[in-house]
């Protein structure tokens, strides 16, 4: 839940407690160059690994692109995944089994050249399968 004063409250899903965020009034105003003169991106970025791997059961399909849209509307512009954030094993119904995929239903809710994708992948190693 995000306020006007810029704080939000959040669930720490492992432990239950709560935890407060506080996000700075003018994000959109915060500015980082890239090394290509063609991307700029937000000093604030969301990372999206603990919506599907690593910390618990995923959230749903529907949760996660709602976390995803809250902190897009709180003007985070960067979202950071990768390969790897994946379920192991079965797949939880209603949810996607990569990370990836989840991130690309939220990029379908939002104009797409508002967004920058950040994403990392494992090259295959000679001799490998």
């Amino acid at each position: 839940i995000i306020k006007k004063d810029h704080t939000s409250i959040k669930q720490n899903r492992t432990s239950g407690l709560l935890t407060k965020l506080y996000l700075p009034e003018n994000i959109e105003k915060k500015r980082a160059n890239t090394m290509s003169s063609k991307i700029v991106l937000g000093k604030m970025g969301y990372g999206c690994m603990g919506l599907t791997a690593f910390y618990g059961p995923p959230v749903s399909n529907k949760q996660g692109v709602a976390v995803m849209k809250a902190a897009y509307d709180a003007g985070c512009r960067m979202f950071d995944t990768a390969q790897l954030y994946m379920q192991f094993g079965d797949v939880v119904p209603g949810t996607y089994k990569y990370n990836e995929e989840l991130v690309g239903e939220f990029i379908k809710s939002v104009p797409r050249e508002s967004v920058t994708v950040a994403t990392k992948f494992f090259p295959k190693m000679e001799g490998s399968k």
